[in-house]
């Protein structure tokens, strides 16, 4: 199916398409060899390349996981700064606020149930211990 105009003339939209295809009639990409009954004669060529151009390719390799090296952490001036004037204990702090005595009292003696049933835990362990080093 050739594409002609009125004039007689061919069209450019038949052959317009395989033009990038152009190229390849002018370097030879493969050789076929088949002699009358399609079947494949032995064949000798000669070719001036490196062997290496018709090698396969190497088989690839899973990648090897890396160490990740840790990384210290910066430490910024102004942190630096703000530790040394906790320590020194210079200046007020932010939102330093009065509690009441009412409130510290009641505070205080919760503390206090709390340590003495810590001692009472500490003791029940320290049993339970012994008896294990008895047995």
């Amino acid at each position: 199916a050739v594409v002609s105009t009125q004039s007689g003339h061919y069209g450019r939209g038949f052959w317009f398409p395989f033009a990038h295809f152009l190229c390849l009639a002018f370097q030879p990409t493969y050789l076929i060899g088949l002699n009358k009954d399609l079947k494949m004669p032995k064949l000798k060529f000669r070719s001036c390349s490196k062997p290496s151009t018709y090698a396969y390719p190497p088989l690839l390799e899973a990648p090897k996981e890396k160490e990740k090296e840790k990384v210290s952490t910066a430490i910024l001036s102004t942190t630096a700064k703000k530790q040394a004037k906790a320590k020194a204990g210079g200046g007020a702090s932010p939102m330093e606020v009065d509690t009441p005595a009412v409130e510290e009292k009641k505070d205080s003696k919760v503390a206090e149930k709390e340590e003495e049933k810590k001692k009472e835990e500490k003791k029940k362990d320290e049993e339970k211990k012994d008896e294990k080093k008895k047995d």
